[in-house]
């Protein structure tokens, strides 16, 4: 399973890379915590991914910047998977 310094715009390559990658899964699960009234279900899957479950407290609290550290593991999750359109052959 990666971590946070293992994926990102810099691949952690320094400590630099790490926070930006951090920076980067802070954002989504800020977006996660907004989001958790419109669709619970996904932001749930979206959570367990980021590792975020136990979030407690007031919608501000939850949303605060800086909950995840460098280190943190992150999973793959595809929350909307593309759904291909049949093709049709001429005959």
């Amino acid at each position: 399973m990666p971590n946070v310094s293992q994926i990102g715009a810099y691949k952690a390559s320094s400590w630099w890379g790490a926070l930006q990658a951090t920076a980067d899964y802070d954002g989504v699960r800020g977006y996660q915590v907004l989001l958790e009234g419109i669709m619970p279900t996904k932001m749930a899957e979206l959570a367990e991914a980021l590792g975020t479950t136990d979030l407690e407290g007031t919608l501000s609290e939850k949303a605060a910047w800086g909950q995840m550290v460098p280190g943190s593991k992150v999973s793959k999750v595809a929350l909307f998977p593309r759904v291909d359109a049949p093709v049709k052959v001429a005959a």
